[in-house]
């Protein structure tokens, strides 16, 4: 997206997402693309917002980066999520509990009591 329609879009955007509207947007967006069963063309995208993330954080280390880059492509990645989770079927609960376990793990950590 263009980053002066983006800032336009955002400086106008509510702070919080309908969850049923998100939902809707990314079913909308799979099924329009016939050739797309299996969900492939848009697990590339995920792939490639992942990366577009990854090259936006270097640029912010090098401080070249800016903060909107970095809200721009953070929301790119939790949409291209959405995508993974329906076509893969990973449910929340799955990873609210796949989060709580990496959780533990790093509390651990940091307390020293695993490496």
């Amino acid at each position: 997206m263009d980053r002066n329609v983006f800032r336009e879009m955002y400086a106008q955007a509510e702070p919080t997402v309908d969850p049923e509207w998100r939902a809707k947007v990314i079913d909308d967006s799979l099924s329009s693309l016939p050739e797309n069963i299996t969900g492939t063309a848009n697990l590339v995208i995920a792939v490639e917002e992942c990366s577009e993330l990854a090259q936006e954080v270097t640029r912010w280390i090098r401080g070249k980066g800016d903060r909107t880059g970095i809200l721009e492509e953070i929301a790119d990645v939790e949409l291209a999520i959405d995508y993974v989770k329906k076509i893969c079927g990973v449910r929340d609960d799955e990873i609210g509990k796949a989060i709580n376990a990496k959780l533990a793990r790093l509390d651990a950590r940091n307390a020293g009591k695993c490496s």
